[in-house]
């Protein structure tokens, strides 16, 4: 499981911080691996929404479809905050940090 947090930091000094994991499951000989263990991003508080963040990629050794990789955010994914694009890995914005 990936985790990685985002924080909101505003002009006033105000922060938010949520918390996304982004499992990855397998039921074959490789597991599937994420190339880097930790992801950040900082997300300014007027960002509009569907707005892309990051990109996260992982890979599987399996050979043919056991080695295709699909991405979903596990859990409340941040109360409904993100969205994560199955095929792509791209992690966008799904609602305003702050009104």
């Amino acid at each position: 499981m990936l985790c990685f947090q985002v924080t909101a930091h505003s002009t006033t000094g105000a922060t938010a911080t949520t918390s996304v994991k982004i499992s990855v499951l397998d039921a074959n000989d490789n597991a599937p691996s994420f190339e880097k263990g930790r992801y950040e991003v900082s997300v300014h508080e007027s960002t509009p929404t569907s707005t892309p963040l990051i990109s996260v990629r992982a890979t599987d050794a399996d050979d043919g479809d056991n080695g295709r990789v699909a991405y979903s955010i596990a859990g409340d994914g941040g109360k409904g905050a993100f969205s994560i694009d199955a095929s792509t890995g791209i992690v966008s914005l799904q609602v305003r940090i702050c009104n």
